[in-house]
């Protein structure tokens, strides 16, 4: 469906996208409730091979320092670097994990990886800002998106993405 929406959006014209979602945590050093900008990731899902591109889709650079200067400019922390995207709901074993972790990536996602090769081949911008919502990296998976702080965390991120999207357009 992500990408469905982009090859809409592209459709109508978009040439710079701000993608915003929830991710888990695969390192202990990203705790839940902090802001992930996915460098690059590895591709799990079953979409980015119907396009055309990189082994390791990534981010639009420019679009995602412009943004890192607008969380920096407005006091949110976030921590950036890659992810994995799998369609693979609550599939994450502790060997993929611990080999996602060998190769120091910091996040998982669904979708990541076929936004960023659909902008890559369709030549737009597309930068993402993932919050991170539980942590998979300890011996229990551990569920935030339920706690009062997460979804006060994710409303102002929310209300912040907006006022950074009219930044982002004017840069």
């Amino acid at each position: 469906m992500a990408v469905m929406a982009l090859e809409k959006l592209i459709a109508l014209g978009a040439r710079k996208v701000l993608v915003y979602g929830w991710c888990g945590s695969l390192c202990k050093d990203i705790e839940i409730g902090t802001l992930l900008l996915p460098t690059w990731g590895i591709p799990g899902e079953g979409t980015s091979s119907y396009y055309p591109g990189r082994e390791n889709p990534a981010s639009s650079e420019t679009l995602r320092m412009d943004l890192e200067t607008y969380f920096t400019a407005n006091g949110i922390s976030y921590s950036s670097g890659p992810v994995w995207s799998t369609d693979g709901v609550y599939r994450e074993t502790t060997d993929k994990l611990a080999e996602l972790s060998a190769k120091q990536i910091m996040g998982v996602d669904m979708e990541f990886t076929a936004l960023a090769r659909v902008a890559e081949f369709r030549n737009i911008d597309l930068a993402a800002a993932f919050l991170v919502s539980d942590n998979l990296w300890g011996e229990k998976w551990v569920a935030g998106f339920h706690q009062e702080a997460f979804r006060k965390m994710n409303k102002h991120i929310s209300t912040k993405l907006l006022d950074a999207a009219q930044f982002l357009n004017q840069v």
